[in-house]
């Protein structure tokens, strides 16, 4: 089931860094997915919790410790209910400590989760703002949400980052539609299967001609088709609506 939120009528629970959800963009090249980290986001907004620090390494399986996670700043719980104010930063060793905060996107409504682009069962890559790090996490299952998942049941649409083709099956079709560079951007699309190909990760869309929410027309006919997850330069060709309509 597609996931559909009156987002504004939440608002009043709680500010969130939308500056930091910006800058995560550029960290998403290679995403395979989110890790979740309730020892410094807790497990819902505005959740009370105590803050456990997070470790991190320079590869997996490794002792070589380079740094942390951590809460910088805890929740401000307003008298009037709500709160604002969660910071989670990360603390890199070396002769003179670098901090910095830690990127994230969501996965549902004020729930984030750190950026994973590679994982070895129970270890996973993530993205810093600079560079990447190895943490490792027991209950991994439950905690990993991969692209696959969270496409799947969301609101999603094609990214604008470059002119992207469909083609009538996975890397060796034909091309049955592209996209303009010039046109719209986040065309509306459902998702209808995922494959896998040599490593790579290909996505059967049925580009929508009506957007979900608004009804408004796109301009669009309808037309179903294969694209594979990633752009050339690493970044994810079709993405979603954490929040849903």
């Amino acid at each position: 089931m597609k996931r559909y939120l009156l987002a504004i009528a939440l608002l009043p629970i709680l500010v969130i860094n939308e500056a930091l959800y910006a800058e995560a963009g550029e960290r998403t090249r290679g995403i395979i997915g989110l890790l979740l980290l309730p020892e410094v986001f807790g497990t819902e907004p505005c959740d009370h919790f105590n803050s456990q620090d997070i470790k991190i390494f320079q590869s997996p399986s490794s002792s070589k410790l380079i740094g942390r996670i951590y809460v910088s700043k805890q929740w401000i719980f307003s008298p009037l209910g709500g709160c604002h104010g969660l910071e989670v930063s990360v603390a890199i060793d070396g002769p003179v400590q670098r901090i910095e905060m830690l990127p994230t996107l969501e996965f549902t409504y004020e729930q984030p989760g750190v950026i994973v682009r590679n994982r070895k069962g129970e270890w996973f890559e993530i993205a810093l703002n600079s560079g990447y790090a190895w943490v490792h996490v027991q209950d991994a299952d439950t905690r990993y949400l991969p692209v696959e998942q969270l496409l799947k049941e969301s609101l999603t649409y094609l990214s604008g980052q470059g002119p992207l083709t469909l083609l009538s099956s996975p890397k060796h079709g034909k091309a049955v539609w592209s996209k303009n560079p010039q046109g719209r951007n986040n065309l509306p699309v459902e998702i209808t299967a995922f494959e896998k190909l040599d490593g790579e990760l290909w996505v059967q869309v049925d580009v929508l001609d009506v957007e979900p929410c608004t009804e408004v027309r796109t301009g669009i006919r309808p037309v179903s088709g294969w694209v594979p997850f990633y752009y050339t330069n690493g970044m994810p060709s079709i993405w979603f609506y954490s929040r849903g309509c």
